[in-house]
């Protein structure tokens, strides 16, 4: 888990690289990432599907 200090700054406080209105691509610790931002409208098991798909894909993931 990243600290969201770290995560934070990474997003430009989350106002770049928006993949959509909850997620944002960026480099953190040297590693690209997606950071999704978790409201309680999303589905968990949505959410899960697309957490599985990214890390089978080999990507690194930080949900707030």
């Amino acid at each position: 888990m990243y600290p969201f200090s770290d995560i934070s700054t990474a997003t430009n406080n989350f106002s770049a690289n928006c993949l959509s209105s909850n997620s944002f691509r960026c480099c953190l610790h040297n590693r690209d990432i997606v950071v999704f931002q978790r409201n309680s409208a999303i589905k968990l098991t949505s959410l899960s599907f697309v957490i599985d798909l990214l890390l089978s894909a080999g990507a690194t993931i930080a949900v707030l």
